[in-house]
């Protein structure tokens, strides 16, 4: 195995926690075109060809410091005729990416497609450990495979730099004012220990003329689909029982700071949260209103430069410092990663059909991971918990 360079600050965060704690998420493409699992494994290795960290593991140097080092094992790919999407996203969230000689992904084969995609030949379900990357890292590795299976080349890239090394000098921030939270949102959450059991998923696409609905709706009260979802959920919550309801943003870099589409860690650490008291979670505009001026505020790039830079002086060294600093940061009640609008290559030989949104478990007590992305004009979202909570989803659809 070749080195290719140290772990950077926020993939050594992520490298300790993922030791005690397993985070890995998926995607799930669905295309109109019979894919073989021969053909799937040579676009793999096409796509190995493009992107270093997806031919890479991580390993130790003489001093024990964790590296990324390439490896040439193969990608685990496997096949699973007659499964249903829904059970295969379960079992990959009890499945641990080990640090061995593999790379720290994989992708399971799918014939059939769930209702929403009648009309796609066949399904792929792509999984990250979250060393590798993040979830827009996830959607270029995925707009490259169709490229790929379609028999497209694509360039060979350099190992991608760590994060903190891409924020521009003059982003050097003056110490930004803290402003005075509410208790409840610094109040240290506990982990869930990794037993292996399956989080339940449910998936679910609204029509076009609904989600064109969701969006003419949120720009005429001035509020984005990200504060909407934030709202929706959080009265589904307070419906649930939870007092004060506590929501992740995920942040990425690459837009923020004008970086290029690599695949890598691009996140913002600590991440973005919003807090919303039960008792005052009844209007979905006033809360999305409120959820967007926080991250507003909260995005500036000072703010994001400084976070960024901050890091590398409070690096965890084991997984029990960086389970302690990711519970310090990330309680939460729910997380929403949203990619966004989500276009792939429309000229080329296969053709996605449909997308279903990350699906992901980080082993917090009480965690509800809500994933989203539109694509095609139909927003997609996929939400995965290990809490006895039916009919979440569709309360929060409902309500959009």
């Amino acid at each position: 195995m070749n080195t290719l360079r140290p772990l950077g600050a926020a993939e050594r965060v992520f490298h300790y926690y993922n030791l005690a704690n397993p985070c890995a998420f998926s995607f799930t493409l669905h295309l109109d075109t019979p894919i073989s699992e021969a053909g799937l494994r040579n676009a793999v290795a096409g796509l190995q060809r493009s992107h270093p960290l997806l031919r890479a593991t991580v390993s130790q140097n003489e001093t024990g410091e964790p590296i990324w080092v390439s490896t040439t094992d193969p990608v685990p790919v496997r096949s699973a005729p007659g499964a249903e999407l829904n059970d295969v996203l379960a079992d990959e969230q009890t499945r641990v990416f080990t640090l061995g000689p593999e790379p720290l992904w994989r992708l399971v084969l799918l014939d059939r497609a769930p209702g929403d995609f009648g009309d796609a030949a066949s399904s792929i379900v792509v999984t990250f450990d979250h060393h590798i990357t993040d979830g827009m890292g996830g959607i270029q590795v995925l707009g490259d495979l169709v490229r790929v299976l379609s028999g497209q080349d694509r360039p060979e890239r350099a190992i991608p730099e760590a994060q903190e090394r891409l924020v521009p000098e003059l982003m050097t921030a003056t110490a930004q004012p803290e402003a005075e939270l509410d208790p409840r949102m610094t109040a240290v959450g506990r982990m869930r220990p990794f037993d292996g059991a399956r989080p339940s998923v449910d998936t679910t696409v609204p029509s076009r003329e609904q989600t064109a609905r969701l969006i003419a709706a949120a720009r005429a009260h001035g509020v984005t689909v990200q504060s909407v979802l934030a709202a929706s959920a959080t009265i589904a919550l307070a419906h649930a029982g939870r007092p004060y309801i506590r929501i992740v943003h995920p942040t990425d870099l690459r837009r923020r700071l004008k970086l290029d589409d690599e695949v890598a860690l691009r996140l913002l650490l600590p991440p973005q949260r919003t807090g919303t008291p039960a008792d005052t979670a009844g209007d979905v505009w006033t809360i999305a209103a409120d959820v967007k001026a926080h991250l507003l505020t909260d995005r500036d790039l000072e703010t994001v430069g400084d976070r960024v830079r901050a890091l590398e002086s409070v690096t965890p060294s084991n997984p029990e410092e960086a389970t302690a600093g990711m519970l310090a940061i990330s309680s939460m009640d729910m997380m929403i990663s949203n990619t966004g609008v989500v276009r792939f290559p429309e000229d080329t030989e296969v053709r996605c059909v449909g997308l279903t949104a990350l699906s992901m478990t980080v082993q917090i007590a009480g965690e509800v991971i809500l994933g989203a992305a539109t694509f095609d004009g139909r927003l997609s979202l996929t939400l995965t918990t290990r809490e006895d909570l039916p009919g979440l989803l569709e309360e929060i659809v409902g309500r959009l």
